[in-house]
This record gives C-alpha cells, sequence and structure tokens, in this order.
C-alpha cells in the first residue's frame, strides 16, 4: 500500500499510529471573520467533487452546496479497486455555531466506531474566503480540521498531537466535476 494511502486510513480510523509527521501549523495564521457570522452558505467554495488518486489508495469527497443551513459530504476511499472506507461528514448550523460532524464506515455501512454513542465533532473557530478551521481541543489527534482551497485543490488537512508530538497531514483533493 502506498505511504500516504496508510496515513489517509490511519488518519480517519483515529487509532493506528501515525506514519507521518509535520510541525504543527501556527494557529495565529488563522485569522479570518468572526465565527458566530458565519453561516453555511459562506462555505459554498466547498461544494463540488474533490478526488485523490495517488497510490493504490483514492480517496474522494463529494460536498453538496449549501441547503437549508448546511453541508454534507459523502467520501470514500478504494484500495485494490473496492471500497474500503465510506465517510458521512455534516457541517450544521447549532446555536454554538457551525459543527462538523462526521463518521467513518467499512464496506457494507458498519459502523467504524458502533460502541461511540454519536459521530466525531469539531466546532468552527475560524473561517476566511476559502478556507475554514473546526477545532475539539478535548482530542489528541486531529484537533483540528482544516477546510482550504487553492484554485481547483481542495486542501483538507489534520492537526493535533500524537505522542505529545505535533502532527499534520495535508490531503490534495484536485476537483474533478
Amino acid at each position: 500500500m502506498h505511504p500516504k494511502s496508510i496515513i489517509l486510513v490511519t488518519a480517519l480510523t483515529l487509532a493506528l499510529p501515525l506514519g507521518l509527521l509535520f510541525a504543527a501549523e501556527d494557529p495565529r495564521e488563522n485569522v479570518g471573520v468572526e465565527k458566530s457570522t458565519v453561516t453555511a452558505d459562506d462555505l459554498a467554495w466547498m461544494a463540488g467533487t474533490w478526488r485523490s488518486a495517488e497510490g493504490p489508495m483514492h480517496f474522494e469527497e463529494h460536498w453538496t452546496a449549501p441547503w437549508g443551513g448546511g453541508l454534507v459530504a459523502v467520501s470514500r476511499g478504494l484500495s485494490d479497486g473496492k471500497v474500503s472506507l465510506v465517510e458521512l461528514s455534516a457541517i450544521e448550523l447549532t446555536d454554538d455555531g457551525l459543527v462538523l460532524r462526521l463518521r467513518h464506515f467499512h464496506p457494507g455501512l458498519k459502523p467504524w466506531d458502533a460502541e461511540k454513542d454519536g459521530p466525531l465533532e469539531w466546532k468552527l473557530v475560524a473561517s476566511a474566503e476559502t478556507r475554514v478551521v473546526f477545532e475539539d481541543k478535548a482530542q489528541d489527534f486531529p484537533r483540528r480540521v482544516i477546510y482550504e482551497r487553492k484554485g481547483d485543490v481542495l486542501h483538507a488537512i489534520l492537526e493535533g498531537e500524537r505522542g505529545g508530538q505535533p502532527v499534520r497531514m495535508d490531503f490534495e483533493l484536485p476537483r474533478v466535476d
């Protein structure tokens, strides 16, 4: 399996040791719009189909356009030409502002975390024109989930710590639609 594929699967399971460490991003660079004023419509730049096809693991995210105050995404990972991961994500408006929630599934839609009562969740902490940062300070990794669009590439960035060491993973997903 390609090293980047291993890292993606590892990051998504949140249970396996990581194979790649990067310096953590400086949180001071996350300046932008006040989080309480950000709406799902402000994240319309995320809508579309984004796909990384490096090595034997291919990953695709399809984000819907904002509607009803939120966005949703269906994602899948393919290994050896077969679906090996399904992920359902939602960015929803709560009383505290926008929240990113997600859940992972094995093929057959069997939850990876069946014993967990609910999805993983991060609150919006910063936003700029084509960048959004969600955070859950109680989690080690990923503590922060960042989406940033640069032209026709969506970056999905995971940040946090493992064993007291900063970890940063950046997945480049070119637009395919």
